[in-house]
């Protein structure tokens, strides 16, 4: 059948999407749980969300929290990193970490007949990690290497430029969430640990749950991992201005790259307003992704580019 392109294609019916419900419920100790319960595979996913991004770190310490990531699965409770891995990895499990400018997320995928292990293993990460000398002058070591790499991509020239600028100076996602060299060799094991003390609290946290469990079950065994993690400390929520910087070019010089990164863009509305995720979709439709009709339609007709059989 052959189609006639110089058409619009018709609309589809409106799709019928429902969300699913919600529960939620605090703890005694002041943490927020989220659970939607999913049963069509026997599989739970749960992920802590901690207001502990690189938008806290201190300017001279910029990376800490970036860094403390790295470090907090490095053991935790009796096991050491690897025993640690090796008892997630013969439970099935999936842990990991990451962090952004506004978080940490350390999240658990696991089979529903393991979760019991599985959380209770996570809670003793988010508890009781190590944090000792020897682990974190490894992972500090890693951060530095990271670096090395980094710059000498242009891709991570031009998005650190195009942020600094963006943001400007006074601003913590001017950033990098990775720190530099001089921030990184600032950072001692001492400024890990008093961050994992601040910032690790069921008051600055959230959970949420996703998978095979009703909420009676669920509750007990959150209860019993999570119950007596107690800590009344909280991140001061910063309260952040942003100016306009104006029109303005900037190039960054990168001797030897083989291609040009091209950052443009400019401050937009917040993630709380209506328009939000409409103006997600209209910037995949825009060339948010490189299947977008937009960019297709460039390369094809501005670069010449033709697929090739």
């Amino acid at each position: 059948m052959q189609i006639d392109r110089s058409k619009r294609p018709a609309s589809s019916a409106n799709i019928d999407f429902k969300l699913p419900k919600i529960n939620s419920q605090r703890l005694n100790n002041g943490l927020d749980i989220y659970f939607v319960e999913k049963n069509e595979l026997p599989i739970i996913r749960l992920s802590l969300i901690i207001n502990c991004g690189s938008r806290y770190d201190p300017v001279h310490l910029n990376g800490l929290n970036n860094l403390l990531a790295m470090c907090i699965d490095e053991g935790a409770g009796e096991l050491n990193s690897l025993q640690l891995a090796d008892e997630f990895e013969m439970l099935g499990a999936h842990f990991s970490v990451s962090t952004d400018p506004d978080i940490m997320l350390l999240s658990l995928q696991t089979l529903t007949e393991n979760f019991n292990k599985a959380l209770n293993l996570f809670a003793c990460v988010v508890t009781k990690p190590h944090l000792n000398e020897i682990d974190f002058k490894r992972e500090q070591d890693k951060v530095f290497v990271r670096l090395r790499q980094l710059n000498a991509e242009p891709d991570y020239l031009a998005e650190t430029a195009f942020e600094y600028f963006l943001f400007g100076n006074s601003s913590p996602y001017s950033l990098p969430t990775l720190g530099t060299d001089k921030t990184i060799n600032k950072i001692t094991i001492d400024s890990i640990q008093r961050s994992y003390s601040k910032s690790f609290s069921p008051l600055n946290s959230k959970l949420v749950v996703a998978g095979n469990i009703d909420k009676l079950n669920l509750d007990s065994e959150i209860g019993s991992a999570l119950g007596n993690w107690y800590s009344k400390h909280t991140t001061d929520q910063q309260v952040l201005e942003f100016k306009n910087p104006g029109k303005k070019v900037l190039i960054v010089d990168k001797e030897g790259a083989v291609q040009t990164e091209i950052r443009t863009g400019h401050l937009t509305s917040k993630r709380n307003q209506e328009d939000f995720f409409q103006k997600q979709i209209l910037n995949l439709t825009l060339g948010g992704q490189f299947s977008s009709k937009y960019f297709l339609k460039l390369i094809k007709s501005k670069m010449e580019l033709r697929k090739m059989s």
